[in-house]
Formats: C-alpha cells, sequence, structure tokens
C-alpha cells in the first residue's frame, strides 16, 4: 500500500504544480489563442519548463518512467481547465 500512497502524494504535488502553471502562465492568454487560433508554443514551453511535457518518457530518455504515467492524465486535466487546445497539444505525448 505504501507505494500507491507514494503515487498518490506524487499525483496530487503535479497536479498542484499544474494547476499553478495552468493559471499564471497558460489561462491569461488562452482565449485570444483561441480567437487567433495561434498555436500555443509559449504555452507548451512553459509546460516544458515546469518538467510536466516528460512524464510518459521512459526515464533513460530523459522523462518520468513508468511511476510517472500514473500521473499523465491529472497534468492534462489541469492544463484542459486553463486551455483546451494546449491540453490537446499534451496529449499525444501520452499515446
Amino acid at each position: 500500500m505504501e507505494c500507491h500512497s507514494d503515487i498518490a502524494e506524487r499525483r496530487g504535488r503535479i497536479r498542484e504544480r499544474t494547476s499553478k502553471i495552468a493559471k499564471e502562465r497558460i489561462s491569461p492568454d488562452a482565449a485570444e489563442r483561441d480567437r487567433s487560433g495561434s498555436f500555443p508554443l509559449e504555452a507548451i514551453r512553459h509546460i516544458g519548463e515546469a518538467g510536466l511535457a516528460g512524464p510518459i518518457i521512459s526515464e533513460a530518455d530523459g522523462g518520468g518512467g513508468e511511476e510517472a504515467r500514473t500521473c499523465f492524465a491529472s497534468v492534462v486535466q489541469e492544463i484542459a481547465r486553463a486551455c483546451a487546445s494546449t491540453a490537446l497539444m499534451e496529449k499525444p505525448h501520452g499515446q
């Protein structure tokens, strides 16, 4: 059970960090990106700089590995709250 508890704690920390970044750095420009149809490059950069773009990449390739995969849905969900189109850019990385 300790493993599940550790994963739940990690997921909670990642969700909090993602929520903060989404609110502060992605959401403010979301409506303008939607109006203009522009690619959310800066939003994707913020996600990458926060280390949230690699939860499903193998540890050998610099990602979080198997444990981190359990956090991916939380990352996409929090990003989607701020900007659905940016979340759609993140989602293919989890496939």
